[in-house]
Parts: C-alpha cells; sequence; structure tokens
C-alpha cells in the first residue's frame, strides 16, 4: 500500500513535469514564431522602394501568388490566382521588387498583361 503511494506520487510528479515542460516549450515556439513572423513583416516593409510611395498600388508576389498591395503594407488588399512561377523570368523579378501602379487604370493594365 505504501509502495503504491510513492508510485501514484511519483507518477503525478513525473507528469506534472512533462505537462509544465511540454507548455513551456510550446510557449517558445509560440514566441519564436510571432518573431520571424514579425521580422518578415518588417522586412516587406522596409524592402519596399522608397518611390514605392508615390504610388497608389504595388503589385508583388505573395504566397507564391500575384498580389495588390497598397503602400508600406504587409498584408495584400486582392491576391490573384495568377502563379508567379508560371510567369517569365523578368517579370519575376520585376515581382519580386513590386511593381508600382500610379493608380486603379495602371493597376488593371498590370493586371491584364501579368494574366495574358
Amino acid at each position: 500500500m505504501k509502495n503504491t503511494f510513492i508510485v501514484t506520487i511519483a507518477a503525478l510528479a513525473v507528469t506534472s513535469a512533462a505537462a509544465f515542460f511540454g507548455m513551456f516549450l510550446a510557449e517558445k515556439y509560440e514566441e519564436k514564431l510571432l518573431e520571424e513572423t514579425t521580422q518578415q513583416a518588417d522586412r516587406q516593409v522596409t524592402d519596399t522602394p522608397k518611390e514605392a510611395e508615390k504610388y497608389e498600388y504595388i503589385i508583388a508576389e505573395y504566397e507564391g501568388k500575384l498580389a495588390v498591395f497598397l503602400p508600406n503594407r504587409v498584408t495584400p488588399k486582392k491576391v490573384f490566382d495568377i502563379y508567379v512561377s508560371t510567369l517569365p523570368q523578368k517579370d519575376r523579378e520585376d515581382l519580386a521588387k513590386g511593381v508600382g501602379a500610379a493608380d486603379y487604370t495602371q493597376l488593371l493594365s498590370l493586371l491584364e498583361d501579368y494574366s495574358s
């Protein structure tokens, strides 16, 4: 009986320690993921060329697809089902830097070019 009690207490202690360690690892993983996401977002904002501020729209790649951004924003306004990998090399290079559109009409023209 005494041995059963000691084994039960030991099992509870091990289980508690494992649960605490698991929660600690999950918290550290979440912190690291948040930090990486923030760094990536900061990189996207700082990598935007200074002349991008004169554009009303920026066309760039987002998760492998063509997307429209507002200047200095990391979240796209619209993502299209146009895979950048299917575009010519020059277009892919331009989209990696961001292609500016001064107004809605120019945006539509550029999108039409990329989609044809």
